[in-house]
């Protein structure tokens, strides 16, 4: 086979080959795939834990990511999310802050909108790192029960954090 530095294709007798460079381009690409993955998912376990230090009061929720694909104005497909939060639970022995009671009491619908409104914004970058691309929608439960333990440091591993609020996810 012809040799060279830069990864290539050659044809020989009908015969379609990487050459060398080319083999290990591949082969640090499948490597530098499953780290970034990795990272994907750190970066998911750590947004998920801010959500529960930042929210002192917050025990449980469950979010609903769903993506279609849409057209824009000139034509162009592009893939779209929205964002459901539901099922918010409070911790009834922690005081909730003025943006999420009303009268002092907990209130739901303005939890269920704070949460919302954080997750929407990172919608995207979640399902990716959570789902495939033949997916278009994800639902996930996350409790602070989950994070027992990792919330009470002073810095919370994003990969652990992620393995413990996601344990059925490969690793």
């Amino acid at each position: 086979m012809t040799t060279s530095p830069l990864p290539n294709f050659f044809v020989s007798n009908g015969v379609l080959r990487a050459n060398d460079a080319g083999q290990e381009l591949y082969a640090r690409q499948t490597q530098i795939r499953r780290e970034v993955q990795a990272l994907d998912h750190a970066w998911v376990g750590a947004f998920f834990a801010a959500l529960f230090v930042r929210h002192a009061w917050l025990a449980s929720f469950t979010v609903t990511i769903t993506a279609s694909y849409e057209i824009d104005d000139d034509g162009c497909h592009f893939r779209s999310y929205s964002t459901a939060v539901d099922e918010v639970l409070n911790l009834a022995d922690v005081a909730v802050p003025q943006d999420v009671s009303d009268g002092g009491a907990f209130d739901s619908d303005l939890a269920t909108d704070t949460l919302r409104d954080t997750i929407d914004e990172h919608s995207g970058d979640i399902f990716a790192a959570v789902m495939d691309d033949e997916t278009d929608e994800v639902t996930i439960r996350l409790a602070r029960s989950s994070l027992a333990g990792l919330l009470d440091t002073s810095e919370i591993d994003g990969r652990t954090a992620f393995a413990a609020l996601f344990p059925d996810a490969e690793k």
